[in-house]
């Protein structure tokens, strides 16, 4: 399983190139029809609701046997050039390559269903289920500007989108868009990435959460 590390390192310089890539793309776009002008990467963060729990009642042996499951849920979930990183605790990040995106909301909403299926076995011939919640963004964020935000810009935001999902109810996913304005300088960019409030009062990005999940 690839860590934080492995962003900053070697994901980050793909990144810096795919979204210079789109950028002349984006250019040769504008004289002819590309469809790979439309391609995007998605940025997909999930993390296990009440996870916590799992280790109070059935100890951290357990814990780290409902990771692996639930990380190898997400690569069977995965394409084979995608990407899925532990970021921390029981969050991690899929990193969709060069795809639709219109996918990453329904890869998003796959994994979810398939966890809450999913029975993770905890010892003693017990098991336990739990949901996961997930936060979805693209890169380039703006199709129009696609150097104003930055790799890991964009994972904050796909961060509000998690937060945004486990603050209304857990077991959904949201996806962060653009909204109707573009932020006009490199500070409100900023600050937009680190404050959902933010963006939504200046009209740079819009939530679209999935509906509430059978049963609540």
């Amino acid at each position: 399983m690839r860590n934080r590390r492995y962003l900053a390192d070697i994901l980050a310089g793909d990144i810096a190139a795919f979204v210079a890539y789109k950028k002349h793309m984006r250019e040769g776009a504008l004289r002819r029809r590309l469809k790979a002008a439309d391609e995007v990467w998605g940025l997909v963060v999930f993390d296990i609701d009440h996870f916590k729990g799992v280790n109070d009642e059935h100890g951290h042996g357990a814990g780290d046997r409902v990771l692996r499951e639930f990380a190898a849920i997400l690569k069977s979930s995965a394409r084979l050039d995608d990407i899925v990183v532990r970021t921390g605790g029981e969050e991690f990040l899929v990193v969709l390559k060069r795809t639709d995106p219109a996918f990453i909301g329904g890869f998003a909403r796959r994994v979810r269903q398939r966890v809450e299926a999913a029975h993770f076995a905890v010892g003693a011939g017990t098991d336990v289920q739990r949901t996961c919640s997930a936060g979805c963004a693209a890169v380039p964020f703006y199709a129009s500007d696609p150097e104003l935000l930055s790799f890991e810009q964009t994972i904050m935001l796909a961060d509000l989108g998690l937060d945004f999902a486990k603050e209304h109810g857990r077991n959904r996913s949201v996806v962060v868009r653009p909204g109707e304005e573009i932020p006009a300088d490199p500070e409100k960019a900023r600050q937009m990435a680190a404050s959902l409030e933010f963006g939504l009062a200046g009209r740079f990005l819009t939530v679209t959460p999935e509906p509430a999940p059978q049963g609540g």
